[in-house]
């Protein structure tokens, strides 16, 4: 016996009520448009914010690190040309005391010298004492190595050779005074042979056999001699002592900038 399936029948679904929507008041819709309007400007403003403040204020932060790096380099490279640059100048200064030291106080003079208008010696202290300091200090200022000194260290250095060729001529005033009195002071001491023992030697090989009076015409004038020649290696010591104190002048502050 066949069976037929029946069909199924479902309960109709029933239809949901719809609510009405009650229309906007038009200031409601308004106050949602202006809502909508400010939230935009709000976003346009803090846009602008970040744009044309806090993008430039970063940028500022970048290259002030940038040149806070630049200037700490340029200073290492400062303070390398500094120290460069003292080695040089106190360079140029041993030259140049070195140079006037020897030119300025007869060292290097010829021991014997004829005068020019006639065949007698002029003896080594009258041509080291005829050497004007000033003079002399000013002409070595001309030399290659002093054109290495800045502007303002060199303008230092001429006022200070110029004070130290003050005191030299004083010195040397004071030396001729000195070598003017030579003669009395050589007979007023008593005859003797030469104290170095070269000159003692020589003097003693040209005087043996000779007259009394030859002797002491000859002591006496060897007397004169060392005298007068000990006026001169004085000036001539205090000379260079008093030039190489250039060598401890106090520099005014400068910088590379200052070339």
């Amino acid at each position: 016996m066949a069976f037929r399936r029946k069909p199924r029948k479902f309960p109709a679904i029933r239809g949901q009520k719809t609510t009405a929507v009650p229309p906007l008041n038009p200031l409601d819709v308004w106050l949602v448009r202006a809502s909508h309007v400010a939230q935009f400007g709000l976003f346009l403003i803090t846009a602008g914010t970040i744009y044309f403040t806090v993008i430039p204020l970063y940028q500022k932060a970048l290259l002030d690190e940038q040149i806070a790096r630049r200037e700490i380099e340029l200073n290492r490279i400062q303070d390398q040309l500094d120290v460069s640059y003292k080695k040089i100048r106190a360079s140029s200064v041993s030259t140049y005391i070195f140079r006037v030291g020897a030119e300025c106080s007869g060292a290097l003079l010829p021991v014997d010298q004829t005068g020019e208008e006639s065949a007698e010696k002029v003896d080594f202290a009258k041509r080291v004492l005829s050497i004007s300091p000033e003079e002399c200090l000013r002409r070595g200022m001309e030399m290659a190595a002093l054109k290495e000194l800045r502007p303002g260290d060199m303008s230092f250095f001429q006022a200070e050779v110029s004070r130290v060729g003050t005191r030299l001529e004083a010195f040397r005033k004071q030396a001729l005074d000195e070598y003017s009195g030579a003669e009395q002071r050589a007979k007023n001491r008593p005859l003797g042979m030469p104290r170095g023992p070269a000159a003692r030697a020589l003097a003693e090989h040209l005087l043996t056999g000779q007259s009394e009076d030859f002797r002491k015409n000859v002591l006496a004038q060897i007397a004169v001699d060392e005298e007068r020649s000990a006026v001169g290696s004085a000036y001539g010591d205090k000379f260079r002592a008093e030039v190489s104190s250039l060598r401890n002048i106090n520099w005014p502050a400068s910088k590379a900038s200052d070339l």
